[in-house]
Order: C-alpha cells, then structure tokens, then sequence
C-alpha cells in the first residue's frame, strides 16, 4: 500500500512539472531571463502607430509612441522568426517623401550590458535601399543618436553614430523575409555588436563599433524607429522590439 501511495505521489509531481515546463514554455518564460527594460510587439489596431501604447505589462518607464515626423502605420500581419517571441501585427514605416520618425521613452540606460533585438523587413520598393531606416537610441537631452539598420546610402545593415558620423557596413542586405537585428552594448568597454539573424549570444558579430565618448557616457532613454530618403513606395517593418539585459531577454527558449 505504502509503495503504491508512493509512486501515485511520484506520479502526479511529474505532471505537475510536465504541465508547470508546458506552461511556461507557452509564455516564452525562462529562469534565466531577468526583467525587460522596453518592450513592443505593437500589437495595436491598424492605423497610425504615433498615440498607441505603451502595451499591457510594459516594464516600468516605458511610454507610448509619439510623432516626430511624416505617418508611421501599424500594417498587418506582423513578422515573424524562429524563436523569437510574436505577438503583435507589426508597425510598418512607409515612406511618404518624408522622414517617418516615431519615439518612445524607457528608463535611462546607461552602464553594463544591454542587448537589443528587434524584426526587420523590407516589404515594398525596390530591391536595393537609397535611404536609410534603423532603430535609433538617443537620450533626452538631444545628444545625435546611434543608429542600427539599414544605413544611407549603403543598401547594407550596419552600425551608425551620429547620422552619418562614423559607421561599420556588413556585407548583408535586407531583403523581402524577416531579419533578426540585434545588438550588444557594453558600457563597461563602449564597444557596440550587431548581429544578424544569431544562433546564440557567443555568435560572432557582423559588426563592431565603437561609442561615442558621448553616447558611453550618457547612454539612452528614448527608442526611435526612423526611415527616410527612401524610393517612393518602399516600405519597412519593424516588430518585436525588445531590450533586456540578457540575451535570454529577448529571445524565446534560452
């Protein structure tokens, strides 16, 4: 009898744990991952995205999205890749013989390690890019923001400090598919890490940069999602933005 209340204890810990790993494995939830510092999956009706949020659970000092320049849309469907947590419908940055530039604010940051990743894709225009379109980290107090994306004049993902200042060009070009950007910031050696479409975070970079004494110093408040000087009819989509102090952060499963 004592055998046999023992494995029917045994029995029924093992599925709790299977359906605890079960749930948790749904909700992208993992004991490695500390707390989010900016987090959008723009998960919002379709329309202007300049108004909407900060989403429902959004870390502490995120604030909504406000306009800056030209009409940023949210469009469906929302983008997609492996592992990366999807939610949301996606905010489509269309060109309009205009900068597009909406801005949201976080909690300052500026010392350790940081890493960024966010989805990217070019769904109209052409197949080469003129112009630019990036994520830009800026803090409030209007020091020139760094950039990471689609670099002017480059048709090439890449690294750019001060719009146009010094910058690092990888070989890769966006494409019609969703891309993977993310980025590794280290205050501690104000060195600045893209990567594109990573495996893991001991994935090699596809390019490195230095910050600016500034930017180092200063660090960053406010996300920009910013495109211009583009074709007339190019548009690029920016989804699941995430930026977390580990790289399990920002990605499902680590």
């Amino acid at each position: 009898m004592r055998t046999t209340k023992k494995r029917s204890s045994a029995l029924r810990r093992q599925i709790f744990c299977c359906l605890l790993s079960a749930a948790t494995a749904a909700l992208g939830i993992s004991a490695a991952r500390g707390e989010l510092l900016f987090s959008d999956s723009f998960d919002y009706p379709a329309g202007p995205l300049a108004g909407q949020g900060p989403p429902a659970g959004a870390p502490p000092g995120q604030t909504g999205w406000t306009l800056v320049s030209g009409k940023p849309e949210v469009i469906p469907p929302g983008l997609h890749f492996p592992r990366v947590f999807s939610a949301g419908v996606g905010a489509g940055v269309m060109h309009q013989q205009v900068d597009n530039t909406v801005t949201a604010n976080l909690t300052p940051v500026s010392s350790g390690i940081v890493w960024i990743g966010f989805l990217f894709e070019q769904v109209g225009g052409p197949g080469s890019v003129f112009g630019f379109a990036v994520l830009n980290l800026s803090a409030q107090d209007g020091n020139p923001p760094t950039g990471y994306g689609v670099l002017f004049v480059s048709d090439r993902f890449g690294i750019d400090n001060d719009f146009g200042g010094q910058r690092v060009v990888t070989d890769i070009a966006p494409g019609h598919r969703p891309a993977w950007l993310v980025v590794k910031l280290n205050f501690d050696t104000g060195r600045q890490d893209l990567f594109v479409n990573p495996t893991d975070a001991t994935a090699t970079p596809d390019a490195s940069l230095a910050m600016t004494p500034t930017f180092r110093a200063s660090g960053f408040s406010q996300v920009w999602l910013h495109e211009g000087l583009n074709d007339r009819g190019s548009a690029f989509v920016f989804d699941e933005l995430r930026v977390g102090r580990t790289f399990a952060d920002i990605r499902v499963g680590e």
